[in-house]
């Protein structure tokens, strides 16, 4: 199964309000190079490994906020590369 979402190389998006289903063993997202990014309000409807699973040296400026995310293992999975100061969490 792959990731519900898939963003390569993206700047400026706003994700509001996605509600889906991934696998406990996966991430919900997989991002790489994203920046500018505000996710918000979004909610996970089963468990899954992670949120948001992030690559890429061009990643930065990424804002969670306001996101249901108790059924995450992780919020963050961080390839090598990506700086802790990639994410805001809110």
């Amino acid at each position: 199964m792959r990731p519900a979402i898939v963003l390569d190389d993206v700047k400026d998006s706003d994700l509001a309000g996605l509600s889906a289903q991934g696998r406990p063993d996966r991430p919900l997202m997989v991002a790489r190079d994203l920046s500018g990014a505000f996710v918000h309000n979004c909610r996970l409807s089963e468990p899954v490994g992670a949120f948001l699973k992030l690559a890429g040296a061009d990643t930065r400026e990424i804002v969670l906020q306001g996101n249901l995310l108790s059924r995450a293992g992780e919020v963050v999975q961080r390839a090598e590369g990506v700086p802790d100061s990639a994410v805001r969490i809110e």
